[in-house]
């Protein structure tokens, strides 16, 4: 058996270099809609690139404090680290209240800790929800504004 789970093991990554690949040629074999050939892209005319603008040589471009943003951003990134760290205490003790083995002080389980906690860690799952969009919102006006931020 174990033979077997080894060849099987040993021949999936040929599966991977196994499949069809086509060509120019294949296409005239089959009617694919919208395909285009290498030639067709040669006779097309080429298009202008589209994006943003670097600056001109008369254009001065004005430098932005990004050091507000990137306050606010530590500092919720901070209070993230605080609620997530509350939140998996809180499911580790819940863990430990069911657990077989690790009882509480007196020996016993602690009965319906999970039914006790619920509301506070459904609590905590929301303030992780609001301190994530409180986050993207100063990343969002970071980049409105022009300003680099750091991940730390």
């Amino acid at each position: 058996m174990k033979k077997l789970v080894g060849v099987i093991v040993c021949l999936v990554p040929l599966t991977a270099y196994a499949q069809q690949t086509y060509t120019n040629e294949d296409l005239r074999k089959f009617s694919v809609p919208g395909a285009y050939t290498n030639q067709d892209l040669k006779k097309m005319r080429p298009l202008p690139v589209v994006g943003k603008a670097g600056p001109s040589a008369g254009v001065t471009v004005e430098a932005v404090d990004s050091r507000p943003y990137q306050m606010r951003l530590d500092l919720l990134l901070e209070q993230r680290l605080i609620v997530q760290a509350q939140l998996d205490w809180t499911n580790q003790e819940i863990e430990r209240a069911y657990s077989f083995y690790d009882k509480g002080s007196d020996g016993y389980p602690w009965p319906g800790y999970l039914s006790k906690t619920r509301g506070f860690v459904q609590y905590l799952q929301m303030q992780l929800a609001v301190v994530d969009t409180r986050i993207a919102n100063v990343e969002e006006e970071a980049f409105r504004a022009g300003a680099i931020l750091e991940n730390r």
